[in-house]
């Protein structure tokens, strides 16, 4: 009875070791029927007939995504949701506002603060301009106007120079004439009449003198005078760069600029238009690092698939694939799939990110993201 029984317990062991053997996937045995199984039950893709595959598809996870991607909408830390206006599954337009933060009264008071400190140093500068410019006007009419009325002040001083040089040449002929007169035997001016015509010659002679002085004194001074106007002109005309430049506008401009970017920051504005994915700080919460809300266009999705490294050198671009998921369902319960294609493959191999649900699979596996383009229909 003994010698029966031992050869039992040795098939009993090598049967449970078998059986661990293969549920373990030791000898590739479990994978292997894995594989034909899927092969038979699920068709990944489809192939044309230049890049036809002798085997049956490839079958891989993958997760939908908007084609766009999801837009984080971010608050500043600290701050506070005063008013929120959409919620969860709400859409939503491009620019339009969805609430605003409590900061945004104190970024309202900053935006009057800089518009009024912008109009009133525009105010000014009008004014100051407006003087100075009337004191340039004032000193280029006064330069234009001196020169003139040197001009004109030398011509006439010129002519009664020409005047007196007429009248000192009559006087000297007349003295000759006397002279010539009382040299004569016959007496026939008196000797008092010569001397009294060559004071006059003198007299003549020494106004003409007087006169030319005069002449270069005038426009010695007329030469000063236009020297000075010269310069209060060019004063003037920095008295109004000193003007435009004495009041900060453009530096103020910027501060109103800034003070009108906070207080859009203050405001929750939608930036695509699109879906409220999830809202992460509702009305009354503080905003901290995580987005105050996602927003994404579902008009236009698609499907990132994880496909096994080496699976890759099977796909191609523009490949049809088929995407099943028990949520895919129409309005009667009915399954459905959707149908896309490969637009694009990725170019590094990864960890993948989603779990495998069969238990048996194995951890170590690495991956390649495959972009998939989900049909409009």
């Amino acid at each position: 009875m003994k010698r029966f029984l031992f050869p039992l317990i040795i098939l009993a062991v090598l049967g449970g070791f078998g059986f661990i053997a293969w549920q373990q996937n030791w000898f590739g045995l479990r994978g292997a029927k894995d594989a034909g199984t899927r092969q038979q039950e699920t068709a990944g893709e489809g192939t044309s007939p230049d890049n036809a595959e002798p085997s049956g598809g490839v079958v891989a996870l993958g997760r939908l995504e908007p084609a766009m991607g999801v837009v984080d909408v971010l608050g500043t830390p600290g701050d506070r949701v005063v008013e929120l206006n959409f919620k969860e599954g709400d859409a939503v337009e491009a620019g339009k506002e969805i609430g605003h933060f409590e900061s945004r009264s104190l970024r309202q008071l900053e935006v009057d603060l800089a518009q009024t400190q912008l109009r009133e140093a525009e105010s000014r500068l009008t004014a100051e301009l407006d003087a100075a410019q009337k004191k340039l006007a004032s000193a280029k009419i006064a330069e234009e106007g001196g020169v003139e009325l040197a001009e004109l002040e030398v011509l006439s001083q010129a002519g009664q120079v020409e005047l007196l040089k007429l009248h000192r040449d009559q006087a000297k002929a007349d003295l000759a004439r006397l002279e010539k007169l009382n040299s004569t035997p016959t007496v026939l001016v008196s000797k008092q009449e010569v001397e009294h015509q060559a004071l006059l010659a003198t007299k003549a002679a020494e106004e003409v003198d007087a006169a030319l002085a005069a002449l270069e004194r005038l426009k010695k001074g007329n030469a000063l005078k236009q020297k000075t106007s010269a310069a209060d002109r060019i004063a003037a005309e920095a008295g109004v760069e000193q003007a435009r430049h004495v009041f900060p506008i453009e530096t103020l401009k910027k501060q109103l600029a800034l003070a009108e970017e906070r207080f859009k920051q203050a405001t929750i504005t939608a930036p695509v238009d699109g879906t409220v994915l999830k809202i992460y700080a509702p009305k009354g919460s503080s905003v901290t690092q995580r987005p105050v809300l996602q927003i994404a266009d579902l008009t236009q999705m698609v499907c990132i698939a994880e496909v096994h490294d080496n699976e890759i050198h099977r796909i191609r671009e523009q490949q049809e694939v088929v995407i099943e998921s028990r949520t895919f369902q129409d309005s009667s319960g009915k399954p459905q799939v959707l149908q896309g294609k490969v637009s694009l493959i990725g170019r590094t191999v990864a960890n993948p990110a989603l779990a495998a649900i069969d238990p048996y699979a194995p951890v170590d596996r690495h991956v390649i993201d495959v972009r998939i383009d989900i049909r409009p229909e």
